[in-house]
């Protein structure tokens, strides 16, 4: 380990902090078992994978994007309870309703919580792969350790599990395709920007890079891959499906406060900006947001040019920068969907503290507050603030990054 690295400063007060931590992580078990004896698991986002394999059983897949067709079966389903509008909708690729489907063969409940035990059982392997990237830098017990319980505290690893939605994948993915890419593996890496498409939002600035990267041979597999579940999802649902997918996707960027969407909770600059501005002004922020995707990804494209050397010294850095500005610019970032800041903070950490252990220390203070501000910002700070504090976080790491990018002395073309 690192003479400067976060435990050698940690002290007591610094372990007490940790003992906190792991408090919050109980209690998160608690406030689980409270949700469900109070019958009101049902609120989960998993209620709309079951709706949309309900609908699938009843011979009207080819129906999956129709908003009524949904709230029907949605309705049906609940059995007098129901969402605001009356309908959470289903709106992820078709695929991942035929992908999942086997849960439907058990009732609301019992599906809910097996996938509770499939999410378990990918966060072990994302620790795991996140512990073994730790052990390859030399870091210590005490410092795995440290990193495993502020990750397991940190609230939006709670609401995922809790909603059962699938942004635990998402990261799953994310942390796959960067070892792939780091051990140079095509086809794992091809599977693993599939599974990204889940939620496809968080799956365009990978894209990017590997496109960039002239990656041609894991982007063949992988439109190989997408092909295949195109085909199969149009003869077993109809060839309308995606295109009804698209609108669909389409129209539920154009609502602010409907079917569950509520803007301003967005953790992301559309949600600040909603925040700031009113959401009168919708429009003109879903086009501005809209713009600093683009001017995102044009940022990436310049980042990216250039050999591709994955094992460089920056490649965690330059992708951990371009994996936040994809999260900073999402036309989608819900609290949940900060789970995914995580990746990135954990690669700039790992860089930092290979390059300037000063800064590590600094990064790895911040971490361990990460916790409580979420949860501050969250439930003391959401409306008294005119910009949404996760995205100010995003921000501050977004120029740091940038920063140490610029002044690195082993900043050559990756």
């Amino acid at each position: 380990m690192k003479k400067d690295s976060i435990t050698s400063t940690l002290g007591w007060g610094g372990r007490i902090w940790i003992a906190i931590h792991v408090g919050i992580i109980f209690s998160y078990f608690g406030l689980w078992a409270i949700t469900a004896k109070n019958n009101e698991l049902w609120r989960a986002d998993f209620t709309i994978y079951y709706t949309a394999w309900d609908i699938i059983n009843s011979g009207q897949g080819s129906q999956l994007y129709n908003l009524d067709t949904q709230t029907t079966h949605q309705l049906d389903l609940l059995q007098g309870a129901s969402f605001a509008d009356n309908l959470l909708p289903y709106n992820h690729p078709p695929y991942m309703a035929l992908i999942l489907y086997p849960l439907s063969w058990f009732s609301l409940s019992a599906s809910y919580w097996i996938f509770a035990l499939i999410q378990i059982l990918i966060l072990v392997r994302v620790l795991h792969l996140l512990i073994s990237i730790a052990r390859l830098q030399r870091w210590n017990h005490i410092e795995i350790l440290f990193f495993v319980v502020v990750f397991c505290a940190f609230p939006p690893l709670f609401i995922s599990l809790l909603l059962g939605n699938v942004t635990l994948f998402v990261l799953w993915g994310w942390v796959e395709l960067y070892r792939a890419l780091i051990m140079q593996r095509d086809q794992p890496a091809a599977w693993w920007l599939i599974v990204m498409t889940a939620k496809p939002q968080h799956a365009i600035f990978y894209g990017i890079l590997l496109f960039i990267g002239r990656r041609w041979k894991t982007l063949s597999i992988a439109f190989g891959l997408m092909s295949a579940l195109v085909l199969i999802t149009t003869l077993m649902l109809g060839a309308t499906l995606l295109p009804d997918y698209v609108k669909l996707l389409v129209y539920m960027n154009s609502v602010s406060s409907q079917y569950g969407i509520t803007v301003q909770n967005m953790v992301n600059f559309k949600g600040s900006l909603v925040q700031m501005l009113g959401e009168t002004y919708f429009t003109l922020i879903n086009n501005i947001n809209l713009m600093a995707l683009v001017a995102s990804a044009l940022g990436v494209v310049w980042l990216w040019r250039g050999a591709w050397k994955p094992q460089h010294p920056t490649f965690a850095l330059k992708l951990a920068f371009s994996l936040l500005l994809g999260l900073m610019f999402s036309p989608h970032a819900l609290g949940q969907d900060a789970l995914l800041f995580a990746f990135p903070v954990f690669l700039f950490y790992v860089y930092l503290r290979q390059h300037v252990p000063t800064q590590a220390q600094t990064l790895g203070w911040l971490v361990l507050g990460g916790p409580t501000i979420f949860i501050i910002s969250e439930f003391l700070l959401r409306n008294a603030l005119p910009v949404r504090l996760p995205f100010l976080l995003m921000l501050g790491l977004a120029v740091w990054m940038g920063i140490t990018l610029r002044r690195s002395d082993l900043n050559h073309e990756v």
